[in-house]
């Protein structure tokens, strides 16, 4: 109802003045879910999916929500506008959005960084993929790093699934940038690999059908295929 009667700049303004009081009182329980529903990119860009420049729209929206100074503080504001920016393929913009994200968790006591961490992993692969094959992988450490932290949510049914689905991003990565990798590169992907595998493999069968483990581990064996082939080439 609201996409089909509502125009993109009432929708935009009314979305500015809720999240920007429901980030103030976002301690009263019906603040916490509004705020958690119309900061997302997705719901956003799903309200305005009838406005073709609905990606300038939101983009403007946040734009203005940044200079609030409480919803400057808010963790995943920046992830949200990580996400657009990436959608915009910004990706510069949305790198530097994802390491404020983590600034103000750190800031933030006790926040929990999982939402941030799957989806640093997959815009760190994102942009190294892009990356010319002949240049290093700049982010290899920290993208490991990622990785280790993403598989530690594998066998946590609350977070797994968006663990799982992030996943997929490793083949292509591995695929675009092989030629790239040094053997001690290669080692350390073939374990972490590993790892994962065995995580997945640990699922319940109901939970491989609903999260796509299966698939995901496809990707992942292909990935480990590739890198033992550089492997015995670089010998």
């Amino acid at each position: 109802m609201i996409k089909n009667h509502l125009s993109t700049d009432d929708i935009v303004d009314s979305a500015y003045s809720i999240i920007v009081e429901a980030v103030r009182r976002k301690s009263e329980r019906q603040y916490q879910a509004a705020l958690s529903s119309l900061m997302r990119f997705t719901i956003l860009e799903d309200v305005l999916s009838r406005d073709p420049n609905r990606l300038t729209a939101i983009t403007e929206l946040f734009d203005r929500l940044h200079r609030d100074v409480d919803v400057n503080k808010e963790p995943l504001f920046w992830l949200q506008y990580s996400i657009l920016m990436t959608a915009a393929d910004n990706l510069p913009a949305a790198e530097n959005f994802i390491r404020t994200a983590y600034a103000r968790a750190a800031a933030s006591p006790g926040f929990q960084t999982f939402q941030i961490d799957t989806y640093a992993l997959r815009l760190l692969l994102t942009i190294e993929e892009r990356v010319d094959d002949e240049e290093p992988v700049k982010r290899f450490d920290e993208i490991l790093g990622k990785i280790e932290r993403v598989r530690s949510m594998v066998r946590d049914q609350s977070r797994r699934f968006h663990a799982i689905q992030v996943l997929d991003a490793i083949e292509p990565f591995v695929s675009q940038r092989l030629s790239s990798f040094g053997p001690s590169e290669i080692e350390s992907l073939i374990y972490n690999i590993d790892l994962l595998r065995e995580n997945l493999d640990f699922l319940p069968v109901e939970e491989k059908a609903a999260t796509g483990a299966n698939q995901i581990r496809a990707g992942l064996l292909n990935a480990k295929s590739r890198l033992l082939a550089r492997r015995r080439l670089l010998q």
